[in-house]
């Protein structure tokens, strides 16, 4: 099986807390198969990987299959979404923010 995942970290978004690690946040990995007439991706809801960042606010999504994929990341009213591709063999780290009432 070839790794290929989605990783990364979260932090909070005030400036006076140094960007300290939110805990708990939720990424969820979804894979693209198509687009919409209006031009959105749609996704196949039915297989996704999700995961919580843990106490450094690290996250990983792995086993993922090569391709087109929206991650999400949620973190109390902070929703943030990227389109990214997974080449094989790929990895791909993001960095988020979430709300610093949220750590």
């Amino acid at each position: 099986v070839l790794f290929r995942s989605v990783s990364g970290a979260t932090s909070a978004d005030d400036p006076e807390t140094a960007s300290p690690a939110v805990r708990g946040a939720l990424l969820r990995a979804e894979r693209v198969v198509g687009e919409a007439s209006d031009g959105r991706p749609q996704v196949d809801r039915s297989a996704f990987r999700a995961a919580r960042s843990d106490d450094q606010g690290r996250f990983e999504l792995s086993d993922l299959a090569p391709g087109p994929y929206i991650v999400t990341m949620v973190a109390g009213r902070r929703r943030e979404e990227r389109r990214v591709e997974i080449e094989e063999r790929g990895e791909i780290v993001l960095e988020f923010e979430a709300e610093e009432s949220h750590r």
